[in-house]
C-alpha cells in the first residue's frame, strides 16, 4: 500500500511516498523549480517521485495532506468576529482556506485529467509535524512538540505519542506564536526573505544582553508552559495574510508595528543592505534569548507534567539549532529526535505516516538514520551530461578524471583540500530537508583561519557572521565537542560547544561563541563521505571537514547539469560527480 504525502499551498511545498511504514522517496519542490522555499502544489515533486520509483498515480492508494481546514473551527470563528470587521473579508479568508480542498483536481491534472481511485485524507497541520518526528524516531513513547508560525490556526501543539497514536494535550492558537515573534524581528533586522531566521540565530552570538529587558515586553511567558504575544506591537492579527504567495514565491508582509517597536527599543528598522551594527547584534541576541526562554518554559513544564523523558520536535522553529543543542542540558529529557525537514516540507511526511499507521496493520516502525531520500542519477545520465560539456572540459583549464574508484577520488580530493582547495560533492541520492550531509555538499579544510572568507568570496556570497558546519567521524565526536551522554547528531540540527583545547585547531567551523552545528558521519549511513573524512584524519589528525550546502544563493543543486553549472560559474576548485572528478587548473 502506497501513501502519497503532500505539503501544498504552504511554503516548502513537498511530496513523499510511503509504503508499509518505509519512506521510499521525499522531495521539496524548490529543488526542481529552483524557487527558494517554493509554495503552491508540489506537482513536479510528485512527477519526479513517480518516475524515480517507477510508479503511476493509479498505484497510489491514499493521499495525505498536512492541513485540515476545519481544525480549530470555533477558535477561527471567535477570532474572526473579534478582529475582522468586514463581513466580506471574513468570507474571503474562509474561502481561501477551503480552496485547499482542490487537491483532487490538481492530482487529476497530473494524470492527463483522468480520474483515478484514491482516498484523500486531511491531517491537522501540527499533528503532521509531530508525526514526522515521532514515527521515524524509534521511540515507543514520547512527548511530541510542534512549534512554528501558524498552521490550522495553531502555532504550538504538545502531545503524548504512544505506539501509533498522537494525543494532543495542549494547543496555543493564533495570533500568539513564537515563530511569528522570531520572524517579525528577523524582518525588522533587515533579513526580508522567507526562512532568513537562521541569519538572526548566527548573528545573535555576537550580541550582548542590553536589549533583553526592553524586548521582553513583546511576550508574556506564563508559568503553565504557555505564552502570549503583546499584540499591540504586532499587526498580523489585523491582517491574517502576513505571508503571501505570488508565482510560487513566498513573501513576508508586515508583521510588527515598527513605530511602536522603535519607540520601545530605540533602534530603527534596518534596511536590507544597511550595515549591521552592534545594536543589531544586541537585538539578535535578545531575540534568541527570549525565544529560548519561552521554548524551554514549554519543554520543562510539559516534561514535568507528563514525566516523559524522550522528546520529538518538529515545526519550523525546530530549525533553531542553537536552542536545540541546549535541550538535554536544560531539561530532564534523556533523549530527543528532531525531524531534519522540520519546516512545512516535513508535514507531507508526517501526514503520510499518520495515514499509514491508521489504515495499515502491517506498517513497520521506521527509524530515520539518514535523509538521502531524493533522486540519484545513473552513470549513463552523468556520462551524457559530461559529454555535453566535453568541449569545455577538454581545454587546458580543466582536468577530467572519469570512472575512478572511490579510493582514487578520495586520495585526489584530500590532496586538493589540504592545499586549501574547495571541492563540491555530487553523489548518490539528494538529501531531504534543508541540510546537505555529504551528497550535495561543498567541503573544505576546517583548520584554515580564513576559510570562511575564502568560501564567501569564491562561492557563497553570504554574510560574514554566518558559521559553517563541521562534519565529524561519529566515533570522534566526544573528543572534540561537549556532547554529554549523546553522541549521534546525523542531521546537523543541534549546535554544541567545541572543547576548549580543540577550538584553535578548527577555526573555520568554530563560531564566535565557541560552538559548531554538528553532523556526525557513520560508516553505515554514508560510506564514501565517512572514508573521505577518515582519510583527511589520517593525513592531518583532524577527524572533521567543513561542510556547507552545494548551492550559490539558490536551492541545493539537484541535477548533474546544475552541479556543473554551479561549479563553472563559481570559484569552486573541484567537483566530484559520482565516479568522476573535475579539477580546475591554477
Amino acid at each position: 500500500m502506497v501513501v502519497l504525502g503532500i505539503n501544498s499551498n504552504h511554503a516548502n511545498a513537498s511530496a513523499c511516498f510511503i509504503e508499509d511504514g518505509k519512506i521510499l522517496y521525499a522531495m521539496e519542490e524548490e529543488r526542481i523549480n529552483r524557487i527558494k522555499n517554493s509554495a503552491g502544489f508540489p506537482s513536479e515533486s510528485i512527477r519526479l517521485g513517480l518516475k524515480y520509483l517507477n510508479l503511476k498515480l493509479e498505484d497510489i492508494n491514499h493521499v495525505a495532506v498536512n492541513i485540515n481546514p476545519f481544525a480549530a473551527f470555533f477558535e477561527k470563528i471567535k477570532f474572526t468576529i473579534k478582529n475582522i470587521s468586514s463581513i466580506n473579508e471574513k468570507f474571503l479568508k474562509f474561502s481561501k482556506s477551503l480552496n485547499k480542498l482542490n487537491i483532487k483536481n490538481e492530482l487529476y491534472k497530473l494524470n492527463d485529467n483522468k480520474k483515478f481511485n484514491f482516498k484523500l485524507h486531511f491531517i491537522e497541520h501540527h499533528i503532521s509535524h509531530i508525526s514526522s518526528a515521532f514515527h521515524v524516531s524509534g521511540f515507543e513513547k514520547s512527548l511530541g512538540i510542534s512549534i512554528d508560525g501558524s498552521g490550522d490556526f495553531t502555532s504550538t501543539a504538545i502531545g503524548i505519542c504512544d505506539g501509533n497514536e498522537i494525543n494532543i494535550l495542549k494547543r496555543i492558537y493564533y495570533p500568539h506564536s513564537l515563530g511569528i515573534f522570531y520572524t517579525s524581528l528577523t524582518k525588522y533586522l533587515g533579513f526580508n526573505n522567507y526562512g532568513d531566521e537562521y541569519k538572526v540565530m548566527g548573528l545573535s552570538s555576537y550580541g550582548t544582553a542590553k536589549l533583553v529587558s526592553k524586548l521582553s515586553s513583546l511576550i508574556d511567558i506564563k508559568n503553565n508552559g504557555e505564552f502570549k504575544l503583546n499584540i499591540k506591537y504586532f499587526t498580523h492579527h489585523k491582517n491574517m495574510d502576513f505571508i503571501s504567495i505570488f508565482n510560487k514565491e513566498v513573501k513576508i508582509n508586515n508583521i510588527i508595528d515598527e513605530i511602536k517597536l522603535e519607540s520601545l527599543i530605540g533602534i530603527k528598522h534596518r534596511l536590507k543592505n544597511e550595515k549591521v551594527t552592534e545594536m543589531h547584534k544586541d537585538l539578535a541576541y535578545a531575540t534568541q534569548y527570549i525565544y529560548e526562554k519561552a521554548f524551554f518554559n514549554i519543554l520543562n513544564y510539559h516534561q514535568k507534567k507528563t514525566k516523559l523523558d524522550t522528546l520529538c520536535l518538529a515545526g519550523g522553529c525546530a530549525n533553531n539549532s542553537s536552542a536545540n543543542g541546549k535541550i538535554l542540558e536544560n531539561t530532564n529529557f534523556k533523549d530527543l529526535f528532531i525531524q531534519p525537514a522540520s519546516t512545512d516540507a516535513g508535514g507531507a511526511l508526517g501526514a503520510a505516516l499518520v495515514v499509514d499507521k491508521k489504515i495499515n496493520k502491517n506498517s513497520k516502525k521506521f527509524l530515520m538514520k539518514n535523509i538521502y531520500l531524493g533522486n540519484s542519477f545513473s552513470q549513463k545520465e552523468i556520462k551524457k551530461t559530461l559529454d555535453a560539456n566535453k568541449s569545455l572540459f577538454n581545454t587546458k583549464n580543466f582536468k577530467l578524471y572519469q570512472n575512478l574508484s572511490n579510493e582514487s577520488i578520495i586520495d585526489k580530493v584530500i590532496e586538493e583540500i589540504t592545499c586549501k582547495k574547495i571541492i563540491a560533492i555530487f553523489r548518490d541520492r539528494i538529501e531531504w530537508g534543508s541540510r546537505s550531509l555529504g551528497n550535495r555538499s561543498i567541503i573544505g579544510d576546517p583548520r584554515l583561519d580564513n576559510m570562511r572568507e575564502i568560501l564567501n568570496s569564491k562561492i557563497k556570497l553570504r554574510e560574514d557572521f554566518r558559521p559553517f558546519a563541521p562534519s565529524i567521524l561519529l566515533d570522534k565526536v566526544s573528543e572534540w565537542f561537549e556532547v554529554g551522554n549523546k553522541n549521534t547528531f546525523p542531521f546537523m540540527m543541534e549546535v554544541k560547544k567545541v572543547k576548549l583545547n580543540k577550538k584553535a585547531l578548527i577555526p573555520a567551523v568554530t563560531h564566535v561563541d565557541g560552538t559548531g552545528r554538528l553532523q556526525t558521519v557513520s560508516e553505515n549511513e554514508n560510506i564514501f563521505y565517512y572514508n573521505l573524512i577518515k582519510k583527511f584524519y589520517a593525513k592531518t589528525g583532524i577527524p572533521i571537514l567543513l561542510n556547507t550546502s552545494f548551492n550559490e544563493n539558490e536551492p541545493i543543486v539537484l541535477t548533474p547539469q546544475e552541479a556543473i553549472s554551479t561549479f563553472l560559474r563559481t570559484k569552486i576548485d573541484g567537483l566530484i560527480l559520482q565516479d568522476n572528478l573535475i579539477l580546475k587548473k591554477t
